[in-house]
């Protein structure tokens, strides 16, 4: 089940109720001993106040670990570490992964990677492009500003890295896997 936005947060609750009505398990142990699988970008903190209540005994599986807020960026510690299991994201690497000289399929055919990193996407929150001459490097954009966003890291690493031998970082690049 998929509980992104705070929205999907009413299929959570429409789904406990269903187990709750078809199978005694989860009131047996008030929910505990069930596991609720989030991929989402913050954990518990981004359902709704009902949702994680009726989850309290559950165990949440995640890949965000925050177990404090965080002031600089708003976000809300959501991993409780007695209870919840944090697991890396997945992401589907393809063609990048498998040209690392590392890895042991890589073809001996001369192409590989020449950088020592590469990041296209947002770097402020929006669209907007970041501004390398000031720091922060977001604070140009004055609607819809998102100092947080990212917790600040994609920003720190495009003020340090962004005219960096070895290092291409830009807002977009359809080109980006087969560079």
């Amino acid at each position: 089940m998929k509980v992104r936005k705070p929205g999907d947060s009413v299929r959570l609750l429409e789904a406990i109720q269903y187990i709750n009505k078809t199978w005694p398990w989860w009131q047996r142990n008030h929910g505990a001993r069930h596991l609720i699988v989030h991929p989402g970008d913050t954990g518990r903190s981004e359902t709704v106040p009902e949702a994680r209540r009726v989850t309290i005994n559950s165990t949440w599986i995640t890949h965000w670990g925050l177990t404090q807020d965080c002031p600089r960026s708003g976000y809300r510690g959501s991993h409780r570490p007695d209870k919840d299991i944090v697991v890396p994201n997945w992401l589907e690497t393809g063609r990048v992964l498998s040209r690392s000289p590392l890895h042991p399929l890589h073809p001996d055919d001369g192409e590989d990677f020449k950088l020592e990193m590469m990041f296209a996407g947002r770097i402020c929150g929006g669209r907007e492009a970041p501004n390398a001459t000031k720091d922060p490097v977001c604070e140009h954009i004055k609607i819809n500003v998102n100092n947080g966003y990212s917790q600040g890291v994609r920003q720190d690493v495009f003020q340090h890295h962004w005219n960096r031998t070895g290092f291409k970082i830009n807002v977009s690049n359809p080109t980006y896997l087969t560079e």
